[in-house]
């Protein structure tokens, strides 16, 4: 997949095909802007479940205690 040794100094260098199977190494136009609107997505959607279970459940956390349970929970995506 990349042109170089993992001790090279270019080592991010890829193929733009595959040389075995000239299958096209490079993503569809917008694969990243897609991919980063729905990690942001799941990310809000945890944070937000987070933050209605403990107001349902009476539990007054500090900051702390929120960001130890959204990167819990975010582990599991």
């Amino acid at each position: 997949m990349f042109t170089n040794s993992s001790y090279s100094k270019r080592f991010i260098k890829m193929h733009k095909k595959c040389p075995n199977c000239s299958q096209s190494l490079e993503p569809e136009p917008g694969f990243y802007t897609g991919a980063m609107y729905v990690s942001y997505a799941f990310q809000v959607a945890i944070i937000i479940a987070v933050i209605t279970t403990t107001n349902v459940l009476g539990i007054d956390g500090s900051l702390e205690w929120y960001i130890v349970w959204i990167y819990g929970l975010h582990s599991f995506q």
